[in-house]
């Protein structure tokens, strides 16, 4: 048996026989499938990446909002305190009874202003 070289590389298709040409179509796919999966894996980790930063964002939100609650919260609590202060002094100035009256009334409005 004589040898010979062949004019043109010789290369193995997908059965393993070396010097049967492998198919152009066969290694075309091939590379895009590999192209396809790197792509996917880069996009899978991108949208990883988007929904970890877009939960960094929301916590920032919040924490930005917590000084503002915060301070809302004092300043609400400051207006009853003196609301408070104010109730107390109009019952000292006016009496106990007088002051279940205005209670009363004022109570009345506020309820006939409701359904309306």
């Amino acid at each position: 048996i004589f040898q010979t070289e062949m004019p043109f590389p010789v290369r193995a298709d997908r059965s393993g026989y070396p010097g049967a040409m492998a198919d152009p179509a066969v290694e075309l796919d091939g590379k895009l499938a590999a192209a396809n999966r790197l792509q996917a894996s880069k996009v899978q980790a991108i949208m990883k990446s988007i929904d970890v930063l877009q939960k960094e964002n929301l916590q920032l939100r919040r924490r930005s909002q917590e000084p503002n609650r915060t301070t809302q919260f004092k300043q609400i609590q400051a207006e009853l305190g003196q609301q408070d202060i104010m109730i107390e002094a109009l019952r000292i100035l006016i009496g106990d009874e007088e002051t279940q009256r205005v209670a009363a009334s004022a109570l009345a409005l506020h309820e006939k202003k409701g359904q309306n």
